[in-house]
């Protein structure tokens, strides 16, 4: 039985006197997935920083019924000035979640960071940037993900990758809404289409 983790209801946006969008309704449940697509300028962004409750939307309803939400947006959340495995120990201990060395250099291994372990966040690629703070978020075992084109800057394998624990995710009980730009859909995923006005 699936349970529902966020009800959206006629949810509109305004910037500068023009309406962004509006009348957006739709529900996520454990297991879903559901994609935000459109244009760029279309609120694709400014969507799923709604559904974070890090603004009010001008009109509609935005219900969370977990308190388990990882965001991650154009911005990786991370301290260029510690290192990599700083900023994982750091996320963790904020996800109140705790894993052995042992696990965290496994999880290392997967996302191909093994290397950069030491390194300071301030001086990765923007491809590593990106799958450290996807390693973050699969650690910290959020029930719902909101994610902004969480593949870009991404190589193939990185893409890959994200696809991969996407689906992991949402096989643990877990949901996912996605604004993304990828010729890929995310398989059985529901779409929101929004359209510049």
């Amino acid at each position: 039985m699936s349970t529902l983790l966020l009800n959206a209801r006629n949810i509109s946006w305004r910037i500068s006197g023009r309406t962004l969008f509006s009348g957006i309704d739709f529900s996520v449940r454990t297991g879903e997935a559901l994609e935000l697509r459109g244009p760029n300028g279309s609120g694709k962004s400014t969507l799923l920083r709604l559904l974070a409750k890090f603004q009010q939307p001008h009109e509609g309803i935005v219900q969370l019924n977990t308190r388990r939400v990882g965001f991650l947006g154009h911005k990786s959340g991370l301290s260029g000035l510690l290192s990599v495995f700083e900023n994982i120990k750091w996320y963790c201990t904020l996800a109140k979640v705790h894993y052995t060395d042992t696990e965290l250099e496994d999880r290392l291994h997967l996302f191909e960071l093994t290397h950069e372990k030491q390194t300071l966040v301030q001086e990765l690629s923007t491809g590593q940037v990106r799958r450290c703070a996807l390693l973050c978020l699969s650690l910290a075992q959020y029930n719902l993900w909101l994610l902004d084109e969480p593949t870009a800057a991404l190589d193939s394998r990185g893409i890959s990758l994200t696809q991969s624990l996407i689906e992991q995710h949402r096989k643990n009980a877990g949901a996912v809404v996605m604004a993304t730009h990828s010729t890929d859909p995310i398989p059985e995923a529901t779409t929101v289409e929004l359209n510049v006005t």
